[in-house]
């Protein structure tokens, strides 16, 4: 009795495995079906014949995130990237017909449609009304090429938001593929695959010496051009990723060594700094914004040694970058909201209102999140004074939050009262103000 009870339980599992391979086929077939329709029409399908539409199934497109010939990435981090890829995939289409306006989905499209193509460019391949299909694997671009570059515009998002200089990680990455396909009556089912090979990038530290105290600074990598083919060995230098520099030119223009290229550093210190002060909790954009304050660096001589380097996001200025040379190092020490007082716009405010440090800091005129949802942008008053002490990107970071720009969601109040800091700031410059009478006046 029992031996019947197992075998009625293998069998209900192997049915259910076959109605799920079945009903699996059919959903490709629609796919399929689909992309024959936005080729030539709904009877394309049914000129397909039964054998090629079986090789296409047996060779179907598959993705997968890989591990680089020098570090392994994390099991986790590869499915999880994977996963996000092919949901990013499903959200981006690719032109079936070049210039025929008629798109389907990259991930549908690597499922069925570079099968097809390659199938289609074989020579082996003959069917009647093989000719309709022409204006797709004859005449038109290389669609297998074509949706490998697709797919290697969405991969830089993912390496760059798992990238974190803070835990001394970066991520590059290359594709390779496997072109096999099955002709009719192959003994072996083998599908295409498509590689995305991720490699994981460790920073490299420094120490920097600094009147007599030692200093951890981080390299700051960047990727100048992507790879677009595996390295021949695993001794090749495959990476493309670059240690930031700077022209010393830029830091000394009387330099005598105008295009030498200065190393530059972070400290753990400055990065924290940088996302307390602007708010912004995705550490991806953090160094994205620091590598490109260096691509086209604006830089402030402060004394000899030290500097400051402009730092924006999503192109309005924010800060600055406190920076200090050693050595033939530059080593980012800290970070510098556009109003603090020791930077130039920080300092014409202070002339302009008479606002000393701590006042700034009870006004919360340090905080970034306070600034963007408030009303200065709105009042004459505050306009002209923030305008002629150089804070105009303020009041534009305050017009683009108050239109709920997407680029600041991470900054957009869910309140729908605005702070009302500027009569906050005219109460305080008033002559004789009595500042602890100030302290019970409330946002209106």
């Amino acid at each position: 009795m029992a031996r019947n009870k197992k075998r009625k339980k293998v069998q209900s599992s192997q049915a259910a495995r076959q109605l799920n391979a079945a009903q699996h086929k059919n959903a490709v077939m629609e796919d399929l079906s689909y992309l024959c329709y936005l080729i030539g029409g709904t009877d394309l399908f049914k000129i397909l014949p039964q054998k090629y539409k079986d090789a296409i199934y047996n060779s179907r497109g598959t993705m997968r995130i890989v591990s680089g010939s020098r570090k392994k990435i994390q099991k986790r981090l590869a499915e999880v990237m994977a996963k996000e890829l092919r949901e990013e995939m499903y959200n981006r289409n690719i032109e079936v017909i070049e210039g025929g306006g008629r798109l389907i989905s990259l991930y549908d499209f690597l499922l069925v449609g570079v099968p097809l193509y390659l199938i289609l460019n074989d020579k082996k391949c003959f069917f009647s009304g093989k000719e309709r299909f022409e204006c797709f694997y004859k005449d038109n671009k290389n669609m297998r090429d074509e949706l490998i570059r697709e797919i290697e515009k969405l991969i830089p998002i993912y390496c760059d938001f798992y990238s974190d200089i803070k835990r001394r990680v970066v991520y590059d990455f290359w594709t390779e593929t496997k072109l096999h396909y099955d002709l009719p009556g192959a003994n072996v089912a083998r599908r295409f695959t498509l590689n995305i090979v991720i490699e994981p990038i460790e920073l490299v530290t420094k120490s920097i010496r600094i009147n007599h105290e030692t200093h951890i600074g981080t390299q700051i990598l960047y990727i100048r051009q992507r790879p677009d083919r595996k390295p021949a060995s695993p001794d090749e230098k495959h990476s493309l990723a670059y240690q930031m520099t700077v022209r010393h030119k830029l830091l000394d223009p009387k330099s005598s060594f105008p295009e030498l290229h200065v190393d530059v550093y972070i400290q753990n210190h400055a990065l924290d700094r940088l996302s307390e002060r602007s708010s912004c909790p995705f550490p991806h954009w953090i160094r994205a914004y620091l590598v490109d304050a260096f691509m086209n660096p604006v830089i402030t001589k402060m004394t000899e040694n030290k500097f400051l380097i402009e730092y924006r996001m999503v192109g309005i200025k924010i800060g600055y970058l406190l920076a200090t040379l050693v050595d033939g190092d530059l080593l980012i020490r800290t970070f510098l909201f556009i109003t603090h007082n020791g930077t130039p716009e920080g300092k014409n405010l202070e002339k302009a209102t008479g606002l000393k440090k701590e006042d700034k800091k009870y006004l919360l005129m340090d905080n970034i999140r306070t600034l963007a949802n408030s009303d200065i942008d709105q009042n004459p008053e505050m306009q002209k004074i923030f305008l002629q002490a150089g804070l105009g990107s303020l009041l534009e970071l305050c017009r683009r939050v108050r239109e709920r720009d997407k680029d600041f969601n991470w900054l957009i109040s869910e309140s729908e009262n605005k702070t009302s800091l500027s009569r906050l700031i005219i109460e305080y410059m008033k002559p004789g103000a009595d500042n602890d009478e100030f302290i019970e006046v409330e946002d209106s």
